[in-house]
């Protein structure tokens, strides 16, 4: 027994350092199902862990004790019910030095805030994972685990040494449907509670940009070739009230339609997206002809039969200009906040590629790491 318990305990420090230091590394290798609506999306990562137990300086064995100590983290916002915990590798990878290596892979479904619905469908967000760790062990064989009772029970930071890996690493071809992916990033911090526990919180954020030319295609391409339709309103006779309400009345109920039927690409938001301001934009246009229908009918039947067709000329051609310069209003933010988000992105991983190319070994830990994505590096 006092040897179970030898094992299970955590390694000693090296000399001088407070706690054990646990250097880690985080990747991917799939997102997919990105619903946005309920704010979720369908994650396949991984994490591996790096440290040294100077008890297995010399170890012989193929096996490791079944009760050795090792580090571990777990996912804040995951299904509970459907997220999988899959331990690939528990390994002595130098045994000269007792340096050893966990490997484990966390899939599942995530619940991610997505903060920039609102420019649907030309949002730029971040799909996160949050990981914490409480000082959380579990050993070799997976038959015992926990966590410290009071600080922070390891000190866990990004790898160090070039031949344990990058600190993010993506792992297959980055495609997402309905998305691109940009780069990725973690945030970590400390959490300090009452009780005495030092939490630390890692967050592992991919960017991704939705792919507007889809929707455009499904949504406000049809839209614009029905407001085009409806324009024909004012080649009608100005005293042919009937066929001219009867056109603006065909376009307003399918535009309206049209918003049932794109309701199910839509995500739900609080507030109204380009597409949805668009819809009700063109619905809104549709029932000022009706009145100007009206209108110059009004004056059709006054014998006054040249102005009504001025008016008429008028104000189709103005309401033709304002359109088409909302709607360009409309669309042009969204998509200029996107491409910012974009230059930020990179100045983030430029930034970050600086900062790792001047640290050591001895460096302190770093709290916010970016990089970007390319392809043809895979």
């Amino acid at each position: 027994m006092a040897q179970t318990e030898d094992w299970i305990s955590p390694p000693a420090p090296d000399e001088g350092d407070e706690y054990l230091n646990v250097d880690f590394r985080v990747g991917a290798s799939l997102i997919a199902q990105v619903n946005t609506a309920e704010e979720t999306a369908y994650v396949k990562l991984h994490a591996a862990f790096y440290w040294t137990d100077k008890r297995l300086i010399g170890y012989k064995d193929s096996v490791l004790p079944e009760k050795l100590w090792g580090p571990w983290i777990v996912v804040r916002n995951g299904s509970a019910s459907e997220f999988v915990y899959d331990e690939r590798e528990f390994v002595l990878v130098d045994s000269d030095t007792g340096r050893l290596k966990r490997f484990v892979v966390y899939e599942g479904t995530v619940h991610s805030s997505m903060d920039s619905l609102g420019d649907f469908p030309f949002d730029a967000d971040t799909i996160c994972t949050e990981f914490a760790c409480t000082g959380n062990w579990r050993c070799w064989d997976g038959t015992m685990s926990g966590s410290v009772a009071k600080g922070r029970g390891f000190n866990l930071r990004e790898v160090r040494r070039p031949e344990e890996g990058s600190i993010i690493g993506i792992y297959w071809s980055g495609h997402i449907s309905e998305w691109k992916l940009y780069g990725a990033c973690f945030l970590t911090h400390d959490q300090h509670d009452k009780s005495g526990h030092i939490t630390k919180h890692i967050e592992l954020k991919f960017k991704v940009c939705r792919r507007a030319w889809y929707y455009f295609i499904k949504v406000l391409l049809p839209l614009f070739l029905l407001v085009f339709m409806f324009a024909g309103t004012f080649i009608f006779p100005v005293d042919d009230l009937a066929s001219r309400q009867d056109n603006t009345m065909t376009g307003f109920l399918a535009a309206f339609a049209l918003i049932y039927v794109v309701s199910e690409h839509l995500p739900k938001t609080s507030k109204l997206t380009p597409v949805d301001q668009a819809i009700m934009l063109s619905l809104v246009s549709m029932v000022l002809c009706a009145v100007e229908n009206w209108t110059v009918y009004l004056f059709a039947l006054h014998d006054d039969l040249a102005r009504a067709e001025r008016i008429n000329t008028i104000f189709g051609i103005t309401l033709g200009v304002f359109y088409v310069l909302l709607i360009m209003l409309l669309l042009a933010r969204p998509a200029y906040r996107r491409h910012l988000m974009k230059l930020q992105w990179r100045q983030e991983a430029a930034g970050s590629k600086r900062l790792l190319a001047q640290r050591n070994p001895n460096s302190p830990p770093i709290s916010e790491y970016h990089m970007s994505f390319n392809p043809s590096e895979l």
